[in-house]
């Protein structure tokens, strides 16, 4: 995980209890230079899912 300090971002270690859920993107350059750069400002998750038989609710 990252964590801004001091403005830098920095990998920071983090632990997190168990089931939690947790998603992270990796961006490829041009589109965080893109980011960094005011031109993409916005992000949608879109998908489908289905549970499969058994699966915990």
């Amino acid at each position: 995980m990252t964590k801004s300090v001091d403005g830098i971002a920095k990998a920071v270690p983090v632990t997190l209890p168990a089931k939690t859920v947790y998603m992270g993107i990796r961006w490829e350059p041009w589109a965080m230079q893109e980011i960094l750069d005011g031109r993409l400002n916005g992000l949608s998750m879109g998908g489908s899912a289905r549970r499969e038989s058994g699966a915990p609710r």
